[in-house]
């Protein structure tokens, strides 16, 4: 064989080992994850039913809790006298029987079980637990499923003693007055009177007339219920606040020591209790869910019987205390309150309010009303708060963090951002306003050349690009802004060149140099100015922003008509005028932190803030 055949036989023997690994690797589909006993079932988890085997009616009886699957079929039942191996199929049951009774046992064997489900399609799911069970070689006898107490003197007797042909019964080790009688593996018996411990003894008989010896069973005949007594502290209180102790330990049974008495609670009475069994103690617990009158159950069992007792308590939830504060459209300092939105898990939204304005523990009185208005003498930050009352006399508290500033609205309507520095109220974003107070339009001019002749007022967008307005504002010429029909918004105006440099020396500036021309001061620029480089060409030099004025490179249109420099500057002007030709302006770069100051051209665009009357 040559070397080229070789290889390729080579490389199809790796295909297939490869392709033989690969499907043995995968990783299980439908419906293999339908097997609720697969650890990686959503369902089960992969414990979808357990099963027990016990001595009881006659044989050994099997009980098991049916799992969750939607389409279960039936039920096989397996046995083996085997712990691990050696498990044949016993019996077949529908999908409603959860027990089986296995009457074909013998004495001193040991039988393993185990049950698997079915689905309609014939798919066998994993099995269970395996229950085992070991028949003593010497007659057995139980009485009630070998339970510890019982409340009658009829019992249940289950025997088993293979190949046995008669036995006797009786209430003493004499067996004093019992007769012999055909052997069955189960019987009903009657124990004698009287409270207490009670013994019954029995005896076989097998072929030959060979005798057993004699075998017993005990169990405790208890014919008076315990007493029960609960008491509960306190007995009223509050969701997901109040501990109530609920105490049983004053119960008490005629046989039964205290210590073995057993408790359980069902906290809402809603028919499923929520503990397991437990000793008589003082138990704890915290309603998360309120609703008022409550009623809590209480089982208490002495092994034969099982009593029960409520106790009502009354459990409120705290109202949910919610609400608005919306500043006035007209009036600055008039703040319109709303309380609606509170409400109450027992009494919806019956409630009552109070409020404190400023946050200073002066209250109004309660009043079933949900809104009102509160105005303030001056602006600032405020913290109000509710105090919401529910029909049982529980409050809750919230607050707000509000700021009461200066409104600015300009003729078109445009609200604007506003910021307090030093003593002053400026716009914290540029004018974009495309009307005078008076209502007449503000003209638009777009041509260059018809901008650079202009001695009248007139507005225009960065580059005539309206893209440019709702960040940058608009750009205005001198004479709109010294306009008496007055561009600013009502209580407001356009800075004067003194009310700049109170702004400049609020930040920090000299008086000589707020005085100065060009470049001046240090950092009060970058305190003024926009921080990063969304909006400012890098480096943006020293911005901080931590006057809140939030400066941005707007630009500016020339005398020429033409647009400058957007990103690297931005230019706004103040009402004073410098000369005839001329009036005053600031201006802030991208590559310094201090604040320009100079003449500009009455026919120049610059952005406008306006400052509070």
């Amino acid at each position: 064989m040559n070397r080229k055949k070789i290889l390729t036989f080579t490389f199809i023997i790796i295909t297939i080992i490869l392709s033989v690994f690969l499907a043995c690797d995968k990783k299980p589909t439908a419906p293999e994850y339908n097997n609720p006993f697969d650890p990686e079932n959503p369902v089960t988890g992969g414990d979808p039913f357990h099963l027990t085997a016990v001595i009881a009616n006659g044989g050994i009886t099997l009980n098991w809790t049916k799992p969750v699957i939607d389409d279960l079929q039936n039920f096989k039942i397996y046995r083996s006298e085997q712990e691990n191996t050696g498990f044949n199929l016993i019996q077949t049951t529908h999908a409603v029987t959860v027990q089986h009774i296995d009457f074909f046992v013998q004495n001193g064997h040991n039988y393993y079980y185990y049950v698997t489900a079915f689905n309609k399609e014939g798919q066998e799911t994993s099995h269970t637990n395996t229950a085992a069970v070991n028949i003593k070689t010497t007659p057995l006898l139980v009485i009630n499923s070998d339970d510890a107490y019982t409340p009658a003197r009829g019992a249940n007797l289950t025997i088993l003693a293979n190949t046995a042909q008669q036995m006797m019964i009786a209430n003493d080790a004499a067996f004093s007055g019992a007769i012999w009688e055909t052997y069955a593996t189960s019987k009903t018996w009657t124990l004698p009177v009287g409270e207490g411990p009670k013994t019954v003894y029995m005896k076989v008989k097998y072929a030959g007339e060979i005798e057993s010896g004699n075998v017993h069973d005990d169990i405790i005949l208890d014919t008076t219920p315990p007493t029960i007594v609960l008491t509960v502290s306190p007995d009223s209180g509050i969701t997901n606040e109040t501990t109530f102790q609920f105490d049983p330990t004053a119960s008490y049974d005629n046989l039964t020591p205290t210590s073995d008495l057993r408790v359980q609670y069902d906290w809402e009475n809603d028919g499923t209790f929520d503990t397991d069994w437990m000793p008589l103690s003082v138990s704890n617990y915290q309603y998360t869910i309120g609703g008022g009158n409550k009623t809590m159950k209480m089982l208490l069992t002495d092994g034969a019987w099982s009593v029960d007792t409520t106790i009502n308590i009354f459990v409120n939830t705290r109202p949910a205390a919610s609400f608005t504060a919306t500043q006035d459209g007209s009036n600055s300092y008039l703040f319109h309150f709303n309380a609606s939105a509170s409400s109450d898990y027992e009494d919806g939204t019956n409630l009552e309010y109070r409020w404190d304005f400023n946050g200073n523990g002066n209250w109004t009185a309660y009043s079933s009303n949900a809104t009102i208005d509160y105005t303030y003498s001056a602006f600032g930050n405020y913290t109000p708060k509710i105090s919401v009352r529910d029909q049982n006399n529980l409050v809750s508290e919230t607050s707000l963090s509000i700021l009461t500033v200066p409104l600015c609205i300009d003729k078109d309507g445009n609200s604007y951002r506003v910021v307090q520095i030093g003593s002053q109220w400026w716009m914290a974003e540029n004018l974009k306003v495309t009307t005078y107070q008076n209502g007449t339009t503000i003209p638009l001019v777009t041509d260059a050349g018809t901008w650079a002749g202009l001695s009248s007022g007139a507005r225009c967008s960065y580059g005539i690009n309206e893209d440019n307005i709702a960040t940058y504002g608009l750009l205005f010429n001198w004479y709109a802004v010294a306009d008496a029909r007055d561009i600013a918004p009502a209580g407001w105006h356009v800075p004067r060149d003194e009310e700049w440099k109170t702004l400049e020396k609020a930040l920090g500036m000299s008086q000589t140099d707020a005085d100065a021309s060009g470049d001046r001061g240090t950092d009060e620029g970058g305190k003024l100015k926009e921080t990063g480089t969304t909006h400012w060409n890098s480096p943006n030099n020293g911005a901080t922003n931590s006057s809140g004025f939030t400066a941005l490179p707007g630009g500016y249109r020339g005398s020429d008509g033409a647009f400058y420099v957007m990103g690297y500057y931005g230019g706004w002007w103040s009402s004073t005028e410098g000369s005839s030709a001329d009036a005053w302006y600031r201006r802030l770069s991208y590559y310094s932190s201090d604040v320009y100051r100079s003449y500009g051209s009455k026919q120049s665009g610059f952005s406008v803030r306006c400052v509070r009357d």
